[in-house]
């Protein structure tokens, strides 16, 4: 069976992530599968060319490249002939949906990775409500990483009976590799570190923790925020005009983008994840697996993820995000230790093998019914 991965780009992201862990699942996916990048190559799909990956690059960056970029889409497809399409996010599900369509491939999965629709005033708005109005025929199956995005593309008008759900999974060996390690802050021992992992982007909703975060440092000094992912640095000149505007600059540290987002969780007292919207967040996932009392905003499947085990935000706003901040860092060590535990516990239902073989049955499935 050769499956042919059709994405938007090869960057860091939530939807590139899962893509390259059912890659690297087993190894004859290096056999049995093919990358295209609708626009760069990126840092993933270098990483998969280096592991002996197939990996084309079409450079769709601009709207002008895109009839020439379509063509050889089509080449591409002809030639490969896959028994299954697969593609990721709004963009590659339309246009690698229709180029696959165009080529006679009829096993296609679409893959939705966020819970609500995009802005109105952007092109990607436009995308979704075309995959909307041709989802009944294009695709065999449409994966939702989340039961609430499920929820809301239906309500978008996506056809309902073809839509499953496929969590995101954790790959627990991570947390135990030989160059996992603390990341030393060289804090005094009482210091409390709050962290959140994810890009620079209104959606991740750093600006709400900002604001909360001064009622937080004028009540207890000793409380550090730690903000790691792409444009969360100090040449992002946004961000730090607001640490400053907030008064809040020398509390924070601004890590930017790192490949080992475990040596920060591990030096984590409490995570937060302040999004203003989430499909199935995995750095949620990862920060629970690594035992940390969790505060999240009421987002994608943040509730069902969290269970009973850590802090929901109702309302999405800094004055809320704060009442929980305070109420965790109001406890004892021993209760935040004990919140952890249960928060590990609770993500172990959230696997990568569970997630592949997902994957791997709906692939086998479509095919045996073609």
């Amino acid at each position: 069976m050769i499956v042919l991965h059709i994405i938007t780009g090869l960057n860091r992201g939530g939807a590139e992530f899962s893509l390259l862990k059912i890659l690297l699942s087993d190894t004859e996916w290096k056999k049995k599968s093919v990358i295209i990048s609708l626009t760069d190559v990126g840092e993933l799909g270098s990483f998969l060319l280096s592991r002996g990956f197939k990996v084309y690059s079409l450079k769709m960056n601009k709207l002008l490249k895109a009839p020439s970029a379509i063509i050889r889409l089509i080449t591409i497809i002809k030639k490969i002939n896959p028994d299954i399409v697969h593609t990721w996010m709004y963009h590659a599900d339309f246009v690698g949906g229709l180029a696959s369509r165009f080529c006679g491939i009829k096993n296609i999965v679409w893959s939705i990775r966020r819970s609500t629709a995009p802005p109105k005033s952007s092109m990607t708005y436009y995308i979704l409500l075309l995959c909307a109005k041709t989802s009944n025929w294009i695709p065999r199956k449409i994966v939702c990483v989340a039961k609430s995005a499920a929820k809301n593309h239906i309500s978008y008008g996506y056809f309902k009976e073809k839509i499953v759900v496929i969590h995101n999974g954790i790959d627990f060996d991570k947390l135990k590799g030989d160059d996992f390690f603390d990341f030393e802050f060289k804090l005094p021992s009482n210091t409390i570190i709050i962290g959140c992992i994810g890009r620079f982007h209104y959606d991740k909703g750093q600006d709400l923790l900002v604001k909360a975060s001064r009622k937080i440092i004028e009540e207890n000094s000793r409380v550090i925020f730690v903000l790691v992912g792409k444009g969360c640095d100090y040449s992002n000149k946004c961000l730090v005009d607001l640490l400053i505007k907030e008064k809040v600059i020398n509390n924070y540290y601004l890590m930017g983008e790192q490949k080992n987002v475990f040596q920060f969780l591990s030096s984590f007292d409490i995570y937060c994840m302040p999004s203003r919207t989430e499909g199935f967040p995995n750095a949620l996932l990862e920060a629970m697996a690594m035992k940390l009392p969790c505060i999240s905003t009421n987002v994608g499947d943040a509730e069902f993820i969290l269970g009973q085990t850590g802090f929901l935000v109702d309302k999405i706003c800094s004055d809320c995000i704060y009442m929980e901040l305070k109420k965790v860092i109001n406890m004892s060590q021993k209760e935040r230790l004990n919140i952890g535990d249960n928060s590990a516990k609770r993500v172990r239902e959230f696997s990568i093998d569970v997630m592949t073989n997902q994957y791997i049955n709906l692939y086998a499935d479509i095919v045996d019914k073609s």
